[in-house]
């Protein structure tokens, strides 16, 4: 049935006759520092303004959020929603239960959109899902934005695939995708794939979606030329909260059964973290006795390490790079702790 709602709006598409009906999510919760940005992103946006809408599901903001949201109203085809349960993925359920369109996409409230993102998104959509019918979502890339030093460190950990990111975040061609940034999905694929999986309500909940419907054979596409600007954490105590959360998920993913513990499988990438903190463990209560062999991981991860800095100091130019090899290190220190606490104590271990 899904497929020929798609092939239905491609011939829609295709003659230009009547392009098809977008609903644009946002989550929302304290964000007026950045709320106005991306909305007015949408304002500018080249796709027509009567075939998309903008569905603002808000966590019970204290702040000036709802009143800066009100004043696009005249703007955009806006509604707004209440999130009691504040965490944004029950704000991403509640809007697709409330969009109106086919398609929906979820974007970030510290984002910023390009002026022909709707427009690339659905039209990549339609032309890979020519050639591939079990297409669930297209998404584009991150390009950061910095309001902080800090922010800025963070942004460049995130352009390495050390740092765990899905490829969408630092591959820059056209890609059947891991995962994807501020995509476009069929309405009908997730809903019928139980949409959000509530249970992820710290961290995640995007990477689970996109992992249980490549599990079932769907697909995902990141075309680069589709582009965010995007505002990383800018606070050590967020990145830290984010970075936690984060590795919960990846534990809670383990405890449903997403991935198992098997050897020489991409699934096995996953238990690195969580390997390499019992590992250090084991260093440390041993560190009295000579194991010169037991210290030849730590000493090749400590290679890599300055290794992935170092070309990205290369790449970025940025002497930020420097400071790299020791935020790596925190980073997947916490990640394994996270990752280990979300396999015994499942959600209850999310901040």
């Amino acid at each position: 049935m899904a497929n020929n709602i798609l092939r239905a709006h491609a011939k829609l598409f295709d003659q230009k006759e009547q392009k098809p009906f977008i609903s644009v999510i946002v989550a929302t919760r304290n964000e007026e520092r950045y709320i106005g940005k991306i909305l007015d992103s949408l304002v500018n946006q080249t796709y027509p303004k009567d075939r998309f809408e903008v569905i603002v599901v808000d966590g019970v903001s204290e702040d000036m959020t709802l009143k800066i949201v009100e004043k696009y109203k005249d703007h955009l085809n806006l509604r707004v929603f209440k999130n009691e349960k504040i965490r944004s993925t029950y704000a991403f359920n509640r809007g697709i239960e409330k969009a109106k369109g086919d398609f929906f996409m979820i974007v970030s409230a510290h984002g910023v959109l390009c002026k022909n993102f709707i427009e690339k998104d659905i039209n990549t959509f339609f032309r890979v899902h020519e050639k591939e019918p079990k297409l669930a979502g297209v998404g584009g890339i991150y390009i950061n934005k910095y309001k902080s030093t800090f922010g800025k460190i963070v942004g460049l950990m995130y352009d390495s695939f050390f740092s765990g990111a899905k490829s969408c975040r630092y591959i820059r061609k056209p890609h059947f995708s891991d995962s994807v940034s501020s995509g476009v999905y069929d309405k009908k694929t997730v809903e019928s794939n139980g949409k959000f999986d509530e249970d992820f309500i710290g961290a995640g909940n995007d990477a689970e979606l996109h992992l249980r419907l490549q599990r079932r054979g769907y697909k995902m596409f990141t075309n680069p030329k589709i582009v965010t600007y995007y505002f990383p954490r800018s606070s050590f105590r967020k990145f830290l909260k984010q970075t936690f959360n984060y590795g919960v998920a990846r534990g809670l993913m383990v405890r449903k059964g997403y991935h198992k513990i098997e050897w020489f499988n991409s699934a096995s990438f996953w238990f690195i973290p969580v390997s390499f903190l019992f590992y250090e463990l084991f260093l440390f209560a041993f560190s009295g006795f000579s194991f010169t062999l037991a210290f030849v991981p730590f000493i090749l991860y400590w290679l890599i390490n300055v290794s992935v800095s170092f070309n990205l100091l290369i790449k970025t130019k940025s002497v930020l790079c420097i400071i790299l090899p020791v935020m790596y290190f925190m980073f997947h220190n916490v990640l394994g702790l996270a990752s280990l606490m979300g396999l015994v104590f499942g959600k209850k271990a999310f901040l």
